[in-house]
């Protein structure tokens, strides 16, 4: 299994019945972040809560990816410089007056941030990239000197399914690397709860 989809396992929390908390940004090892997301409410393929995926959707790069990116980008890059950052604010200036009339009219400081990123935030950086091949997220990441979290540290959490078979045997799998065998709502001797409650299920 590949890098990101180990990660995407690793993250993978409920957060409510079918729907998966937010995962935490890849930080790689030179300090480039990005959030990559895959779930059923996410630009991803398959388009559900368990991979392994093919197509995944990545926001918000801390720095521009590389131009083959481009065409995973909602509309079209600005081109860089105070030039490329005047036309895209005046071809979005009907946005940037909502902003400034909302923020007055509410007194609220968050419109009034939101109006200085979009101003001066490259929009390559600042916005959601659909379905990336994952093979794509990967070489990214090792451009960047890999990624920091060490995911052969991290247990790879069951499938829904074998979650099922361990309930119809009484019990599950602790998250735990002795493989314990728990009460579903139970710890093992090492402390570690099952699998059940350490993604949220019960």
């Amino acid at each position: 299994m590949d890098i990101v989809n180990k990660f995407l396992l690793v993250t993978r929390q409920v957060k409510y019945k079918d729907y998966l908390e937010i995962r935490p940004a890849i930080e790689c090892i030179d300090g480039f972040m990005m959030s990559v997301q895959a779930s059923s409410t996410h630009y991803c393929t398959p388009r559900e809560n368990q991979g392994p995926y093919s197509e995944v959707e990545v926001g918000y790069p801390s720095e521009r990816p590389t131009k083959d990116w481009e065409s995973y980008f909602e509309g079209t890059w600005q081109a860089i410089g105070i030039v490329g950052t005047i036309k895209r604010v005046w071809e979005d200036r009907s946005s940037f007056k909502y902003a400034l009339r909302t923020g007055l009219s509410n007194k609220s400081w968050w419109y009034f941030k939101r109006l200085v990123e979009g101003i001066l935030l490259d929009n390559a950086t600042n916005s959601v990239y659909a379905y990336v091949p994952i093979n794509l997220v990967i070489s990214l990441i090792e451009s960047h000197g890999g990624m920091k979290m060490k995911i052969e540290e991290h247990l790879i959490p069951p499938t829904f399914e074998q979650l099922e078979e361990w309930e119809a045997q009484g019990g599950c799998e602790a998250a735990c690397e002795h493989g314990c065998w728990v009460e579903s709502d139970g710890h093992c001797e090492h402390g570690k709860p099952s699998w059940l409650l350490e993604l949220g299920l019960i």
